[in-house]
């Protein structure tokens, strides 16, 4: 499931995010929604750097303001948290015309991490259905939250 492109866009067009990356634990990315972000790091650029602190801290969850991203130089916001046990880091992005859209509905700081949690929550309930890695829990925020993207 985390190595399926297809799957993963499927996956962020669901929650309206532009990009999906899957990050492994030295902060490298090693799946997403654009292959041709593999093996970009923190240490990539001043955009990616932003998350670096996360490898330190896995209580983090970050968001970004928009900012030309590494890769092509376009503009982007990310938000990112750790898996619930640790092992990969989900990194969500959007364009700033589809931020503006979802302003016009909540607040920013509000919605990024929440949708990080719900893109968390559909990984691991796949993962879980697939039966691959049946000892994941589900993240606990969405247990306190509720969020409405439409």
């Amino acid at each position: 499931m985390l190595d399926s492109v297809e799957e993963l866009k499927k996956i962020a067009s669901m929650i309206e995010v532009d990009e999906i990356h899957i990050f492994d634990t030295t902060g490298c990315i090693i799946s997403g929604t654009h292959p041709s972000y593999y093996g970009y790091t923190f240490d990539s650029g001043d955009q990616m750097s932003f998350f670096k602190p996360m490898l330190e801290d896995q209580s983090l969850r970050l968001v970004q303001d928009i900012t030309p991203n590494t890769a092509e130089m376009k503009m982007m916001q990310y938000s990112a948290l750790w898996s619930h046990d640790g092992k990969f880091i989900v990194q969500v992005g959007m364009e700033p015309v589809n931020v503006l859209k979802v302003t016009e509905k909540n607040e920013l700081s509000y919605i990024f991490p929440c949708c990080a949690s719900i893109l968390m929550r559909i990984i691991m309930l796949f993962l879980r259905k697939m039966e691959i890695l049946s000892a994941l829990r589900i993240c606990p925020v969405l247990q306190k939250t509720v969020c409405r993207l439409d």
